[in-house]
């Protein structure tokens, strides 16, 4: 019989250490510069973009020194709580709020009976889960004036904050929510050089 002091010859020996590198947490978190070519959300791409650490993406608070006029005015903050807790809006200015049919300044559970914030609940998980930055043509909705309107968005993800009753770290992502680009100009993510 053998013991664990002294492991039969036969026994593989495991090295359980880990080389540099080959740990999530240790590689620089360095996302794809993309661009959508419609200019509000180029705007807030490129100020996340720079805000980017190798440690991971910025804060809200990161960028609240960064944020301008006119493009921060489509911007919409939402929080991922868990799978099964809905997908909570804390911050949301008045474009991206009327694009997506909620009050102004907007604050408190996206409404899963409006198709526009469903997908927007959706794509929550899906930036944060990639942690990375993913375009998207949303639902038409009618505007004021009966014409269907197809908005724009853009979602990248946040650093996590601590949940006040929470013991989880609570998922931000930041949307930029924009009607179509004027006719004439393509809208589509292109890749610089």
């Amino acid at each position: 019989m053998y013991s664990l002091d002294n492991p039969s010859a036969c026994w593989p020996e495991f090295d359980y250490t880990l080389l540099p590198g080959d740990d999530d947490a240790e590689a620089p978190y360095k996302p794809v510069r993309q661009f959508t070519g419609h200019p509000t959300l180029d705007g807030m791409l490129i100020v996340w973009h720079d805000a980017v650490t190798p440690a991971g993406p910025p804060s809200w608070k990161d960028l609240a020194d960064k944020i301008w006029h006119p493009w921060s005015t489509s911007l919409l903050l939402v929080e991922c709580r868990g799978k099964a807790k809905p997908v909570r809006s804390v911050e949301a200015f008045p474009v991206a709020t009327t694009l997506l049919g909620l009050p102004l300044f907007f604050r408190g559970d996206l409404p899963m009976d409006n198709p526009l914030t469903a997908e927007l609940a959706e794509m929550t998980r899906q930036v944060s889960d990639a942690r990375a930055m993913i375009p998207r043509i949303l639902p038409a909705r009618a505007a004021a004036d009966g014409t269907a309107v197809q908005p724009l968005v853009v979602g990248v993800p946040l650093a996590p904050v601590k949940g006040p009753f929470w013991r989880r770290e609570v998922r931000q992502v930041l949307f930029s929510v924009v009607p179509p680009a004027p006719r004439g100009r393509a809208a589509g993510v292109r890749v610089p050089a």
